[in-house]
Parts: structure tokens; sequence; C-alpha cells
């Protein structure tokens, strides 16, 4: 019988398949291993591959793809509503993914081409170096604080002032603090260099897409948002509107709303914590830049009336909504950026 919709548990080995028909009975229940998956998907007519959003899932979307299959990749969250009972098996998984793909307004997540792939892995990298760093001078800082040296915050004065704090033979450090913090001042650099590589293949891959330039012309985004937001979002098609981008984002109050009465809360912090982080902190960079100008445009001035209103924080994230939803707008129809002047 003809599988129209195809719902896969992915894992490691061992596949978990539920497949059903126009009817929506269901014509496969069975478990696959890795090597057989691609092969078995291959001989089926092209139908409608769902899966979770999970590790792997990327890979398979692409595979299946070049089959002629079409490809549904959902959040692991909605999954989870349509499970028959709160006992959890493979093949209960596979049923509800199935369940889910065939509702017409289930959020979908769109499939990574390999250099989106590629941007994403080496910034994930560059996060985790940089938390490395921070840990490292941070230590330094603690340890050093014990023999009465204190050193100023940020990394530019930690890598100024260790070197001659080391050197100063009038403070307490021992030889043997000496020798641990030239080691850990010189930690601290190679991580530094190493971070230096990486965004050098962020930007090295991301200046060959045209979507690139359009979103470094957006204020208050910068080459690692730029490259960050093109490689997250995929396909700017996947989303309905801006808005739909900003609330993926997480840039959106929490309602709680009931009996006609509207209740906002903070934003709901869903999607990509750090590019949302990336977006607030550039838009933290506009609040600073128009309270330095002396004339202002109109999206200044409306930036210091929010603050003036509304504070600091709910400002940062509302010109972060704003970006977003602007960045969606150059990618999806292929605009170019125009000022508000």
């Amino acid at each position: 019988m003809k599988v129209t919709t195809l719902g896969i548990d992915l894992a490691k080995t061992c596949f978990q398949l539920h497949g059903t028909d126009d009817a929506g009975r269901a014509v496969i229940k069975r478990k696959i291993n890795r090597e057989e998956l691609a092969l078995f998907t291959a001989q089926l007519e092209p139908c409608l591959i769902a899966m979770e959003a999970c590790g792997g899932a990327h890979y398979w979307a692409r595979k299946f793809k070049s089959q002629g299959h079409s490809i549904k990749l959902i959040p692991a969250r909605h999954v989870k509503k349509f499970k028959e009972s709160q006992q959890k098996n493979d093949a209960r998984d596979a049923f509800a993914i199935n369940e889910a793909a065939q509702r017409p307004k289930m959020p979908l997540v769109a499939p990574k081409e390999l250099w989106q792939q590629d941007v994403q892995a080496l910034h994930r990298t560059r996060q985790q170096l940089v938390k490395m760093r921070t840990a490292t001078v941070n230590q330094c800082r603690g340890l050093m604080m014990e023999y009465g040296v204190v050193v100023d915050k940020s990394i530019e004065k930690f890598f100024i002032q260790m070197p001659s704090a080391i050197e100063d033979a009038n403070n307490e450090l021992t030889l043997v603090m000496r020798d641990l913090a030239a080691f850990l001042v010189a930690s601290a650099k190679d991580l530094s260099q190493k971070i230096e590589e990486v965004e050098k293949k962020i930007l090295t891959l991301s200046e060959a897409q045209p979507d690139y330039r359009r979103l470094l012309q957006v204020p208050g985004i910068g080459p690692m948002g730029a490259s960050m937001f093109i490689s997250s979002v995929g396909d700017a098609k996947v989303f309905k509107n801006g808005r739909h981008v900003a609330a993926w984002l997480g840039l959106v109050p929490r309602q709680e709303s009931s009996g006609g009465k509207s209740r906002l809360l903070g934003i709901t912090k869903t999607g990509d914590n750090h590019l949302r982080s990336v977006l607030i902190h550039g838009a933290r960079s506009l609040i600073l830049s128009a309270m330095r100008k002396h004339k202002r445009d109109p999206v200044s001035q409306w930036i210091l009336d929010l603050q003036e209103r509304k504070g600091w924080n709910v400002t940062a994230v509302a010109i972060a909504n704003r970006n977003a939803r602007i960045m969606w707008h150059l990618m999806n129809y292929k605009e170019e950026y125009k000022s508000a002047v």
C-alpha cells in the first residue's frame, strides 16, 4: 500500500518507522538499522517524511530530500503533545511524529544546508572557546586576589596588567604562583588566538552568501550576529512573517491571558539563547549610539522615547525584536536595507 506520511524516530543505530496511507491507516510499523534506512526510503514512492528536530535530523533531511521526498522537521516539544500515553517507547514516538506531521499549522524547523551547518558548528565552537577563556581569566583573577594582587575586569586589561603583576617583586606572589599565573595567561592567550581563527573561518563562509551582506546593513547587527542569524534561520520562507521569527527567538512577551483579560509577562526566551543574546547586545549599542547623537533620526528618537518610558532592558529587547523582523524581511524578499531618515 502506498505510504503518504512516514514518521521516523531517530536514534544512533536503531530507527523506528510509522507510515500511514491517505486514509490514515498504519501500513508500516517496523524497526530498521542505520545501514538499511537510506536503502528503505529510496525504494518508497515520494512521500512526506517527518522527524523530530534532534541530533542527526538535518543530515537525514538532506539525504531524504535528495531521494525526492518532502521533509518536515518538528520541534520535540510539539511532538510530545501527540503521544498516546505517558508511557514512552520508540513505537509511540514514531506514531506521535506521524500525527504531528499531519497538522497543517504545526511549527517546523528548516533543514540546514551544509554551509549553514558549517557556520553553526563554528559558532558553537567559538561560544565554547569564549566560555573557556572567561573561566580561565576569572580563575586567575580569583587566585591572584588571595595574594593581594587585584586585576581589573575585561580581557584587555587582564592581558595588560598580568605580566607586570607577575614580574613585580614587591608583591606577595610566590614562585609557584608566578609560574601558575604565567601558565594561565598563556592559556588565555592561546584561547584568544583560537577564537580569532574560528572567527576568520566564520567570516570566510558567510561572505560568500548575499544575505550576509544585506544583514550587515542593519544598525546593531555585526558580523557575528549576521552570520549566526542566517545559519540559524535557514530558509526564511519557513516563517510566515517577521513576527514569527521574533517569537521563535523568544523576543516576545509570554502570555497568561484568560477571561478576556490580557496579561503579558517577561519574554518567552525560547529558541536559540546565544543568538538572542547577541541581538540584545547589539541593541544595547544602539541605545548608547542614540544617546550620543546631536541630530537624531526617527529611529534614534523612538529608541530614546522608549528608553525613558520603559527602561534599558525593555528597550533593548524591543530593538532586538525589530531587528529580527527586519532581517527576516531582507532575507525573504532579497531587498536592501533602507534607513528611516
